[in-house]
This record gives structure tokens, sequence and C-alpha cells, in this order.
């Protein structure tokens, strides 16, 4: 019997499909399966199943970077408008 817990959206081998709307994006019901090289539904399931905790882990890391990134460049751009604002 089939695990139901381990379907195909939340397997690290599979790569959601978006659409690009208006002013978002909106996730489709079918994405790519790395280990079966196809397109799946996302409430599929397989044998093949692994965890994407890794890969959402290591994603959260590189946006809290980023943003610290966005946020000291956003810093520096205030200090620099704050002395020119200032020089007038």
């Amino acid at each position: 019997m089939e695990n139901n817990n381990k379907i195909c959206r939340d397997c690290g081998e599979y790569k959601a499909y978006y659409t690009k709307e208006y002013c978002h994006f909106n996730r489709q019901d079918h994405g790519f399966c790395a280990k079966h090289e196809k397109i799946v539904e996302k409430q599929g399931t397989c044998a093949f199943w692994r965890s994407n905790l890794f890969r959402r882990k290591m994603r959260k890391k590189v946006a809290i970077r980023a943003l610290n990134d966005i946020l000291t460049n956003l810093s520096e751009i205030r200090q620099i408008l704050g002395e020119d604002e200032k020089e007038e």
C-alpha cells in the first residue's frame, strides 16, 4: 500500500510548473519529475519519492542571505540620499 503523504509535489525530484498572470504566478497542477524525466501530476505518487527538506532549507538560507544584502544596499542608499538632502 502506498503512503499517501508522499505525493509528487512534496518530492525532492519534483519541479512545479508556473504560469505568469498579470501581477503574479500561478502554480499548475503538473510539474517535471527529474527521476522519471517526464511531466507528472502534483498529486501523483511513486516508489522513488525522496524528501525535499534539504532543498527547502537551502532555499531559505539563500533567501535570508539575499534579503540581508538587499537591506544593506537599501541602508546605504538611504544614507547617501540623507546626506544629499542635508547638503541642499
